[in-house]
């Protein structure tokens, strides 16, 4: 039953809010009575905090996954980029205001997350490809990253989504053009070649639409 009422608490959650949503929304959702979610969960904050420790923890799973399926340094670098984006999709904005206003605790959660696995990583990938004469010897690869982390985050969350109000489509071509054009853009002129067949790699890994955002 916990399952049960994680998984669709976890929908209401998402789409709504922690904050909005109440232990009645999902008692109704699964059509259970009140006493049957007391007897899984103390409070809706064990049931928050659960649930998106869970969520982070599935996360930096798939993180892993990418790397054992495939060590290229470049290919992890754009892949990693379009998990990123694959993680933040599924949370809506009403979800993410509430996290960061009311649950300070899952936003350093996050920010670990963010800074320790996936920009750490990214750096080192990026790193590693430099070394190899790959990326351009010029490209400051700490900005580089951080900038990319950025605009993914502030295509679905800030200023940019919230003036333009794009559909799906239109922002996986936002996505698709801030991951992979500017990757091409640190190329050295000699690998290009190889840039396109990563590039290839990683939209077959996510195809699913056009620009291969679902696993």
């Amino acid at each position: 039953m916990k399952e049960k009422i994680k998984n669709a608490a976890l929908g209401l959650f998402l789409k709504y809010g922690p904050k909005r949503t109440t232990i009645d929304d999902v008692i109704w959702e699964l059509q259970i009575s009140k006493k049957l979610f007391y007897e899984n969960y103390e409070n809706k904050e064990e049931l928050i905090s659960e649930i998106f420790t869970e969520v982070i923890s599935e996360a930096k799973a798939d993180f892993c996954k990418i790397q054992d399926e495939n060590n290229d340094s470049l290919f992890l670098l754009m892949a990693w980029q379009y998990q990123f984006y694959h993680y933040l999709k599924q949370y809506s904005e009403p979800c993410i205001y509430e996290l960061n206003k009311y649950y300070s605790h899952l936003r350093v959660q996050y920010i670990s997350f963010r800074q320790n696995l996936v920009f750490k990583n990214m750096m080192k990938v990026a790193q590693s490809s430099q070394q190899q004469g790959i990326i351009a010897q010029h490209v400051n690869l700490r900005i580089f990253v951080e900038l990319q982390l950025y605009l993914l985050e502030e295509l679905l969350f800030g200023r940019f989504r919230e003036n333009n109000r794009l559909n799906d489509r239109e922002q996986d071509e936002y996505v698709n053009h801030i991951i992979t054009s500017h990757c091409k853009g640190i190329i050295s002129k000699n690998h290009f070649d190889k840039f396109e067949n990563c590039r290839d790699k990683v939209e077959e890994k996510y195809e699913g639409n056009k620009y291969g955002l679902s696993r």
